[in-house]
């Protein structure tokens, strides 16, 4: 049986660094304060150990736990006087709300810990401590390797994804083994990765126009009173409408409004807490292109974006601040496209290419605001994800970028010769070269305003089938200000759940009363042999 347990945190509902501080300021007005276990879905309560703590308590007095930051990779020691579970295996709510930060309140938990305090600790103190692998928590299968072995560093214990919680005992070196196990050899970063990750899961989230700033974007930084962060507000929604995490995030651009360093942090806090909440690998599980407003092409004044600014910046500069948050969102600095892809392997066996291409590619005076991919970026892409062979490919091919390819808005008033029109200049060369590489989808974002259609091309060569077509989504604006919005005039999400028939396309909105994401529309795309995805049952 474990002598103590360590809970594994980091931030999300409050600014980086504040989950300790507040726990303490309640610490110091009432003498002690409530902690939640915020258990990922595939952790379940350890009852016959936490019950034993209990008595251990009841007979011995407090017992000392720790807890570890995996963002900051810090630790700290707290005193343990009590501790409340759920007996039913769903979340329960703090039993004192005034003994508890408001940030939870909404939160229910699957235990809560009553600490009397809570002080900064080292990693000296967590590696006089060996793992005690408690079965009924999840089903591991590194537990072996774990097992009465020292803990090497804080980085060994957040490197185990999939859980927050250890059990340890003292270390003895006379029983317990003593080296560092690492579960994924070292890699070496790569644009294009063909090695399929086998995921949990069958659906992948589609982020689009975040516009992260201080004026455009829709929701406050962190949860207050008044209203809730966009972060916080998709992992509920996904939480109580889905049982696992999403196998892979896609943000198809317009991350910022401006481009600004500033508004890029706040696109990498969404990200991380999205990453701390779901266990997702940033290398892996993160496809991200930019959006026109991410390329400073022109100095932007406060206020307006405006794309018809003459380019000011050569491409290098332009792209700065967008490929400095690449490299801390992804851990590798952008390749010259700025274009990336990943293959996976989902929980029903089914395999996804998602090959994220740039379409922010014009420095011209004139044309810095419309979208361009260029032939050559999307050959040479899909040639380092193998698409020229047929007989090799997955299961489903996906291309994402940020302007769309086909109209998206219902009307298109011509007023003025330089008027900002919806068009992406490459557009029907880029159709057709993906129905050549045997594309399913298409999606996008760029005009706010979420659609689904089919495209197919009479072949000019015989480089594929005449009957073959491809399925186009736009997505919503997920984060800019109601009156950017278009015609939805909600904040929107996409999610896609795979099948071998087909994928099920669902549209989540925010609600009427602005307080959550909801489900709003729904679509079954047929997969079709030989013809590719079309449109069939909506909701």
């Amino acid at each position: 049986m474990p002598t103590t347990v360590i809970l594994r945190f980091r931030d999300l509902s409050t600014p980086r660094g504040d989950t300790i501080r507040l726990h303490k300021e309640i610490i110091q007005s009432y003498g002690y304060v409530w902690w939640g276990w915020w258990a990922l879905p595939q952790e379940k309560i350890p009852r016959n150990v936490f019950a034993n703590f209990t008595s251990r308590i009841r007979s011995s007095g407090p017992m000392t736990i720790y807890l570890v930051d995996s963002g900051q990779c810090l630790s700290y020691r707290a005193t343990l006087t009590d501790i409340l579970v759920s007996q039913t295996d769903e979340p329960i709510d703090t039993p004192e709300p005034d003994k508890t930060p408001r940030y939870y309140l909404d939160r229910s938990c699957l235990a809560w810990f009553k600490f009397t305090s809570i002080e900064s600790s080292n990693e000296d103190a967590l590696k006089a401590l060996s793992y005690d692998e408690v079965k009924d928590v999840l089903d591991d299968p590194t537990a072996n390797d774990f097992q009465d072995k020292r803990i090497f560093s804080i980085q060994e214990m957040i490197g185990r994804l999939h859980r927050t919680i250890y059990f340890a005992n003292p270390y003895d070196s006379r029983r317990h083994k003593c080296h560092e196990v690492v579960l994924a050899a070292l890699r070496r970063p790569e644009h294009f990765v063909l090695e399929p990750v086998f995921k949990l899961s069958r659906y992948i989230i589609q982020l689009s126009d975040l516009h992260f700033s201080k004026d455009h974007h829709a929701f406050p930084k962190s949860d207050i009173p008044s209203g809730r962060s966009i972060a916080s507000l998709i992992i509920e929604d996904l939480k109580r409408n889905y049982k696992d995490p999403p196998a892979a995030v896609v943000i198809s651009g317009d991350l910022t409004w401006q481009g600004k360093p500033e508004e890029f942090d706040d696109a990498l806090d969404l990200i991380l807490k999205l990453r701390s909440v779901f266990e997702l690998d940033p290398y892996y599980d993160l496809v991200v292109v930019p959006g026109n407003h991410d390329i400073v092409w022109a100095q932007q004044n406060e206020g307006d974006y405006d794309r018809k600014k003459p380019v000011q910046f050569p491409s290098h500069e332009a792209q700065k601040n967008y490929a400095d948050f690449f490299v801390r969102a992804l851990g590798l600095p952008p390749n010259d496209y700025l274009s990336l892809g990943r293959r996976y392997l989902l929980s029903n066996y089914v395999t996804l290419d998602i090959l994220g291409l740039n379409s922010t590619r014009l420095e011209q005076k004139h044309f810095a605001g419309y979208g361009f991919v260029g032939l050559e970026q999307v050959e040479a892409a899909a040639s380092s994800m193998g698409w020229s062979s047929k007989n090799e490919r997955t299961t489903y091919r996906m291309m994402v970028l940020h302007h769309h390819v086909i109209p998206a808005a219902a009307v298109e008033e011509i007023t003025t010769y330089d008027h900002n029109y919806s068009l992406t200049l490459d557009a029907g060369q880029i159709v057709y070269k993906a129905l050549q590489l045997d594309t399913d989808l298409i999606s996008h974002g760029h005009k706010h305003q979420p659609f689904i259609s089919c495209v197919s091309r009479p072949p000019r060569t015989k480089a594929y089938d005449a009957g073959k077509s491809l399925a186009i989504h736009g997505a919503g604006s997920a984060g800019v200000e109601k009156n950017h919005l278009g015609l939805i005039g909600k904040n929107a999400y996409s999610i896609y759940e795979f099948d071998p028939q087909g994928t099920n396309l669902s549209i989540h909105a925010m609600s009427e009363d602005y307080k959550g994401f909801e489900p709003y529309w729904k679509l079954r795309l047929q997969r079709f042999p030989e013809q590719g995805l079309r449109p069939g049952n909506q909701s």
